[in-house]
């Protein structure tokens, strides 16, 4: 493999079909329709071999052969031979860095491994209909019952699992209906009785709110959202009202002191201390910390979280309608622009497309071509790609001549 390195790049041949980030100091590469990993060298460490492989975590990948996964390790030699059908990561954690658990699936039912160190430890063999993600340290699983015929039938056995694999809590229940207890959040639990309606119960799947709910969201900071009918308000942890159930949505951010609602079409700010508005009502406000993006008559501004508006509805678009950390692209007369909160231009340059800064680059696209500008609007990679993405610290992605390679700062 061809390594050229220049005055402030160093790029590694372009003869990849497909080529992925780094993760664990390997990447993966395609080569004639085969899976196999690179280092940041460049060179070919694991010989692309697999029907399809994943990133590499913990010193662990899962790997395709014959129709069926494994895991090998970092000499690309198999810890566990392919016997599964599929192994799902975005159940769990699509990048395995949180808790280094997927599921695996052999004949339509579901376990779950462990991976440690370069090991991989099977917590529950494959026997679950379906398993879901973890919350709070538990998931929840179902496993359907089949009748005298042979067939699936309404009874199926529900509960939780913890991270060892062990089962703490089931219940038996008929095709959605009787009793439910959803994931725990801060103590509290959303639990539906037999007669379909909703309260909260305690880590020990007790009653600790009343069941009068139509429906009800997990407690975040110390509140929760309940429906009553299509309508949504606000209680504590002791089941007190703090928003009468008026409004169509409503998004607690107390993090950062407010929770954003909707009424009828319009929707605004209410402060999480008073429960009192802060800002005037606009026809959308995007996600957010301190700053969020709102839209008011088609055009795009931003606000405080304490409701102040900080740049007037004047922008065509921004991308993912938010702002981000100290800037935003907004979209301008047909071409993207880097703003502050205030709306001020960061740098003076437009681009006919752009990606959310990574590390600090960001790729963009000038005249059909794409390059890679710093924060300050540096140009680092030159606009001469078919493709760019920044996949790691001080690393691109890049097509050219329709083959993929790789670009080290």
């Amino acid at each position: 493999m061809g390594i050229h390195r220049y005055a402030r790049v160093t790029v590694i041949d372009f003869k990849f079909d497909d080529a992925f980030g780094f993760s664990d100091d390997l990447a993966r590469v395609v080569v004639s329709g085969k899976s196999g990993y690179i280092n940041k060298a460049g060179e070919i460490v694991i010989t692309p071999q697999y029907d399809d492989c994943s990133e590499f975590h913990n010193g662990v990948a899962a790997a395709m052969l014959n129709n069926k996964y494994g895991f090998i390790g970092k000499n690309g030699e198999w810890i566990i031979k392919p016997a599964y059908d599929a192994i799902d990561f975005g159940r769990y954690d699509s990048s395995w860095e949180k808790i280094n658990i997927l599921q695996i699936i052999k004949d339509d039912l579901v376990g779950m491994i462990k991976v440690e160190s370069g090991s991989v430890r099977i917590l529950a063999q494959p026997k679950y209909t379906n398993l879901f993600p973890f919350y709070d340290e538990e998931a929840k699983f179902v496993i359907l019952h089949k009748g005298k015929d042979g067939q699936f039938g309404p009874n199926m056995t529900e509960g939780y699992v913890n991270k060892k694999g062990r089962e703490i809590f089931s219940w038996e229940s008929r095709d959605e209906e009787g009793e439910m207890y959803e994931y725990l959040s801060e103590g509290m639990r959303p639990y539906r009785n037999v007669k379909k309606i909703w309260g909260f119960a305690d880590k020990n799947f007790k009653v600790a709110i009343p069941c009068k709910y139509d429906r009800v969201e997990q407690f975040n900071h110390g509140f929760a959202v309940c429906y009553k009918g299509d309508k949504a308000g606000l209680i504590d942890k002791h089941g007190k009202v703090l928003l009468q159930p008026v409004y169509e949505t409503i998004v607690p951010i107390p993090e950062e002191g407010y929770a954003i609602v909707q009424k009828g079409t319009r929707m605004q700010l209410i402060s999480t201390n008073s429960f009192k508005p802060v800002s005037r009502e606009y026809d959308g406000i995007g996600r957010g910390g301190k700053v969020l993006a709102v839209i008011e008559k088609g055009k795009v501004g931003f606000i405080g979280n304490d409701g102040r508006e900080l740049a007037a509805p004047q922008y065509d678009e921004c991308e993912s309608f938010a702002f981000w950390e100290d800037y935003a692209w907004v979209k301008e007369n047909g071409k993207w622009i880097c703003v502050d909160q205030c709306g001020k231009q960061k740098f003076y340059d437009e681009f006919d497309g752009v990606t959310l800064f990574e590390e600090g680059l960001a790729a963009v696209k000038k005249e059909s071509k794409w390059g890679v500008i710093d924060k300050n609007g540096n140009v680092v990679v030159p606009y001469n790609f078919e493709e760019a993405a920044v996949v790691a610290k001080d690393l691109i992605k890049v097509k050219s001549d329709g083959k993929y390679g790789f670009i080290k700062l």
